[in-house]
Formats: C-alpha cells, sequence, structure tokens
C-alpha cells in the first residue's frame, strides 16, 4: 500500500516538473514569434500615440540614450520555503533581479540585459513621435545635443507555488481547476533628460501599476510583465518631455 502511494507520488512531481517547464517553452515559443533569442532581439512593443507629441523646443537636436544604470541588488530569498512545500501550503522565491538568477532557468529573462534592452525600448518609443529630429542608443553622450540617463531601481518579482501542503499530491487539484502559481512585479526606474553640458532639463522617477496574477494550470501564459510595465512608463515619460517648455 506504502509502496503505490510513494509510486504515485514520484509519478505526480514528475508531472509538477514537466508542467513547469512546458511553462517555460511556452514562454520562449512565444518569444521566438517575435524574432530571436536574448541578446540578439529587442521584443518591446512600442507604444501608439493616435497624435504624436511633439516639443519645438527639442525637435531640431538629437539625443543619445544611454545604456540605463542599475541600482538593484542581485538578490535571490525565500527559496526555503519552497523546501518545505510538503509541510505548508505554498513556496514561494523573490528575486529583485530576475534576468540575473541563473538559478532561475525557467526564467524568460536569464540573459536579458535590462540595462541595454531598456534603453533601446525607449529608443524605438521615441522614434515613433516628433520630440527629436534624431534618436539613437549610444554608449557615450560625446556630438549629441541632449541624452537620456535612465536608472533601474527596482524590479522585484514574486513567484509563489501554490501545493496545499500535499506535495505532488497538489498536481491533482490542479487537475480540477485549483489555482497553480501566483506572480507579482513591480517596476520603478528613474529617467533624466540632460543637455549636452550635462544640465538636467527634466527628472523623474517613475512607478509602474503593480502586476499579480494568479495562473492555472490551463492557462499559464503572461507571466513576465516587464514588457507592458515599461510601456506605460515609457508613454508617460514621452507626454512628460512633450509639454516641457
Amino acid at each position: 500500500m506504502f509502496k503505490k502511494i510513494f509510486i504515485l507520488i514520484v509519478c505526480l512531481n514528475g508531472f509538477q516538473s514537466s508542467t513547469f517547464g512546458s511553462m517555460h517553452e511556452q514562454s520562449m515559443r512565444r518569444h521566438r514569434d517575435f524574432g530571436g533569442s536574448f541578446g540578439h532581439a529587442n521584443i518591446y512593443r512600442t507604444n501608439f500615440f493616435e497624435h504624436p507629441p511633439v516639443n519645438e523646443k527639442f525637435r531640431h537636436g538629437n539625443l543619445a540614450i544611454l545604456p540605463f544604470l542599475d541600482k538593484r541588488d542581485d538578490v535571490l530569498k525565500n527559496r526555503f520555503f519552497l523546501h518545505l512545500v510538503p509541510l505548508v501550503p505554498f513556496g514561494y522565491v523573490t528575486s529583485s533581479a530576475p534576468e540575473m538568477d541563473a538559478l532561475r532557468n525557467h526564467s524568460l529573462y536569464v540573459g536579458y540585459a535590462f540595462s541595454e534592452e531598456f534603453a533601446k525600448s525607449l529608443v524605438k518609443d521615441l522614434a515613433q513621435v516628433d520630440l527629436f529630429r534624431e534618436v539613437d542608443f549610444s554608449m557615450n553622450k560625446n556630438g549629441y545635443d541632449y541624452y537620456i540617463r535612465g536608472t533601474i531601481v527596482s524590479t522585484h518579482y514574486n513567484v509563489k507555488f501554490l501545493s496545499y501542503g500535499l506535495s505532488g499530491l497538489s498536481s491533482v487539484l490542479w487537475l480540477f481547476g485549483a489555482p497553480m502559481v501566483r506572480i507579482k512585479a513591480d517596476l520603478v526606474c528613474k529617467l533624466e533628460l540632460l543637455d549636452k553640458h550635462g544640465k538636467v532639463i527634466f527628472v523623474k522617477q517613475y512607478i509602474a501599476s503593480p502586476f499579480a496574477k494568479t495562473y492555472w494550470i490551463y492557462n499559464l501564459s503572461g507571466g513576465y510583465p516587464y514588457f507592458s510595465m515599461l510601456r506605460e512608463i515609457y508613454r508617460e515619460f514621452i507626454l512628460d518631455v512633450s509639454n516641457i517648455k
């Protein structure tokens, strides 16, 4: 009897592993649809403005967007609770820099350089409007009339795995509609617009709307919210710059 129960738990644990693997594969398949692998393609989707913002103050100047400064800690914590999953109703992991966490091999962000890709994403957005004559991603500000210096302040990412204190047997509950995973994330960036002499023209810290979502085994897509959160921040920033007098 006990041998049969043990075999059942092992099989269900294997099912859990394959499920998380499937979750990762779905994410990577969606990424490939955008064209490429991280480090070779920017999958950010630009903002759309029905009436592109204009500011005559900057319209004839060229702009450099530098790689963002990174003020985050590379911290992975709370993994201890994953080892207590048979005894507690859930286990969770919190990371301050999800793309740097080599241990999270199921993360879509592993290998994605936030400091450069955040800057390149802003280039794509500003290229859609008429705020500056020319916008480039650049490693230095020399030769440009203006430049943007961004800072990544926070990208906290929390994943809660719901096992209901049943370890491998929780897979049965998932199949019958019980929630499987809960994800929460935040994004805070500071953006500064400076002239070629280093004088600050505009500076503001932006906080994206917090992301929180529960996932079921039949719907595991959409657990990587930073691109949509970044769009929200950049839209607000572009409108702010368009109103500078």
